[in-house]
């Protein structure tokens, strides 16, 4: 059973001073109102940004790859099993398998043979079967939302990466704590770490069909490469992408990055004031005597 941690964190960037606060003190705004700085904007909100598949960073997520063991194409007996008929059809196909087998026709022959009165009344080979399971999953992946989170609030990496080189600010959600009565940082089927490996997700059951599609294409959202592990990333997962959804769970904390300006943290501040409730401020310090930051309350 996976334990989700108590605490996820979202790095954020910030845009510079001169384009945060106008010349009364008060966050920027464009002329519909809205704050310049979309992150702002969206925590002054209680919100936050689900961001689609291929939006993310990386040109390798989210990449289905589809790998059958050849014996089910070498093998008609397996061949016949795979494309799921019902009985009566089944017990037909059988039956022409029988009758090739009689007229000398090897493995091979006989699977094209099927393959033909397949295409002749109207019947989807096994591997037209495959090819249109995986369009319909990377349809469905390709409209879902995806919030990364990382359960560590000093990893320098992720403050170089995410957070404007240290200039921006981290954001630090409560996974039990309910908010207006919804956390789906709670729920395991929403919130899933990421598998780290060195090879694309493959679907490599002979019938993937038989899956529960939901679970697998959340399962298929959460494996990256080994390359990015020093993210330990978690991801929840909303039915619509790039869009603003609701705080996935309570704001507890609010960390300023080592190098976020007095502005910065102003700016960050004011964006705050009209939620329900105040999150603990906290600055993140540099080491004096190795390569670490220190988390301390404000």
């Amino acid at each position: 059973m996976t334990i989700i941690p108590k605490k996820l964190y979202k790095y954020k960037p910030i845009l510079d001073d001169k384009q945060l606060l106008d010349t009364k003190g008060e966050l920027l705004k464009d002329s519909k109102g809205k704050i310049v700085d979309n992150g702002l904007d969206a925590l002054s909100k209680g919100m936050i940004w689900f961001s689609k598949p291929a939006a993310l960073n990386d040109p390798f997520d989210c990449q289905l790859k589809i790998n059958i063991d050849s014996q089910y194409f070498e093998e008609p007996a397996l061949y016949l099993n795979a494309l799921g008929m019902n009985a009566s059809n089944a017990k037909i196909f059988a039956s022409v398998i029988y009758s090739c087998k009689n007229q000398g026709m090897n493995n091979q022959q006989i699977i094209n043979h099927i393959e033909q009165l397949l295409k002749q009344n109207g019947y989807p080979t096994l591997k037209n079967q495959l090819s249109a399971y995986k369009n319909t999953l990377e349809q469905q992946m390709a409209d879902l939302g995806i919030l990364s989170l990382t359960p560590a609030n000093n990893n320098l990496l992720m403050w170089a990466h995410y957070a404007g080189f240290h200039n921006g600010y981290c954001l630090e959600f409560d996974t039990f704590e309910d908010h207006n009565e919804l956390n789906v940082l709670k729920s395991p089927s929403l919130t899933r770490p990421v598998v780290y490996g060195d090879y694309y997700p493959s679907l490599i059951d002979l019938k993937p069909f038989d899956a529960v599609q939901d679970d697998l294409i959340d399962n298929l959202l959460c494996y990256k490469s080994n390359e990015w592990s020093y993210e330990n990333e978690w991801r929840c997962i909303q039915q619509h992408g790039n869009k603003l959804y609701p705080f996935p769970g309570k704001l507890t904390g609010v960390i300023f990055g080592a190098r976020c300006s007095d502005v910065a943290q102003t700016a960050i501040i004011k964006a705050t004031q009209n939620l329900p409730y105040k999150p603990s401020l906290y600055y993140s310090i540099i080491r004096s005597n190795r390569f670490a930051v220190e988390i301390v309350k404000i």
